[in-house]
C-alpha cells in the first residue's frame, strides 16, 4: 500500500496538539517500540510508517513554534522522505553507540553499513537501500549514525511475509555481522502494510 501524501489539514494546530501531546506521545512510542528491531549491539531498525511521520512532523511544529504555513509544508516535505513507497518498507537504521571514544573508533569501519542490510522471509530476501545517498565527492570514508533506508519487497518476499514466514534483519558488513529475527506480530504487521 502506498502511503498518501500528507497535508497540511491533518496537522494540529499547536495549541491543540499541546493538549493531546502526552497521550499521542505515549501511543506512537509504543507503537515504534513494536516496530524497532535490534540487530547485534550498535545496530538497530525502526519500520516507519504513516503515524510515526505525522507524529515526527507534529513534534518538529511544536519544538520550533513553526506555524508559517510554508514553513509547515517545508516540515512536511522534509519527512514525508520517511513515508514508504508502493511495495516497499521504509526504515531507519541507527548506529547507537553511547562511548564518544569507542563511536569514534568503530564509525570509519562501519563505512557502507547501510548497504549491507537485508531483509530474509523464509527463502526470500531483499537488499535494502539507502534513500539518501551522499554524493561521491562529499563521501567521507566513515559510517553515519542514521540512515534513512527503503527496502523494496519484491513478489517473493511479500508472498513470504504474508504466509507468517520466519524473518529476518540481518547486517552482513565486514566489520559487524548480526542478524535478529522480527517478531511473528511485527511480521503481520509490515505485511498488511504492502
Amino acid at each position: 500500500m502506498e502511503s498518501d501524501r500528507i497535508k497540511p489539514e491533518e496537522l494540529l494546530s499547536l495549541e491543540a496538539y499541546d493538549r493531546v501531546r502526552l497521550m499521542r506521545r505515549a501511543v506512537v512510542i509504543r507503537m515504534r517500540d513494536r516496530r524497532r528491531v535490534e540487530i547485534g549491539p550498535w545496530v538497530s531498525v525502526v519500520f516507519e510508517n504513516r503515524e510515526a511521520v505525522l507524529y515526527q512532523i507534529q513534534e518538529m511544529l511544536r519544538i520550533e513554534r513553526i506555524s508559517d504555513p510554508a514553513a509547515i509544508r517545508h516540515e512536511i516535505e522534509t519527512y514525508e522522505e520517511l513515508l514508504p513507497g508502493l511495495g516497499e518498507l521504509s526504515g531507519t537504521l541507527f548506529i547507537e553507540i553511547s562511548n564518544e571514544e569507542e563511536r569514534r573508533a568503530a564509525l570509519p569501519g562501519l563505512y557502507g553499513i547501510e548497504s549491507s542490510l537485508r531483509l530474509k522471509a523464509g527463502r526470500a530476501e531483499v537488499r535494502a537501500e539507502d534513500k539518501r545517498p551522499i554524493a561521491p565527492e562529499f563521501v567521507r570514508p566513515q559510517a553515519a549514525c542514521v540512515y534513512y533506508l527503503r527496502v523494496p519487497v519484491p513478489p517473493d518476499v511479500k508472498a513470504a511475509l504474508r504466509s507468517g514466514a520466519e524473518t529476518w534483519l540481518e547486517v552482513n558488513h565486514p566489520k559487524y555481522a548480526h542478524a535478529s529475527r522480527l517478531s511473528p506480530e511485527l511480521v503481520r504487521e509490515l505485511a498488511a502494510e504492502l
